[in-house]
């Protein structure tokens, strides 16, 4: 029993963490979306990038290369 409510605990923490770092995602988008500086649009893929190195390289990978390309044309 004490082991169920263990698995049952550690569930909804890993539950929890991936709806708070969706939630982070979510509004880095949404400040993406609105971002006007080049500046600020390539330190938010920066971010972006982070936050995805874990769950999905590939998507992590095309963030970094979108703030790579907005900071060396601006020479950030």
């Amino acid at each position: 029993m004490k082991k169920l409510c263990l698995i049952f605990i550690l569930f909804t923490i890993q539950n929890l963490s991936f709806s708070q770092e969706q939630r982070k995602v979510d509004s880095l988008v949404s400040l993406l979306s609105t971002a006007k500086s080049d500046t600020n649009k390539a330190k938010l893929l920066y971010r972006l990038s982070i936050i995805y190195n874990i769950k999905n390289l590939d998507t992590a990978m095309g963030y970094a290369r979108q703030s790579l390309a907005l900071s060396g044309t601006n020479r950030i």
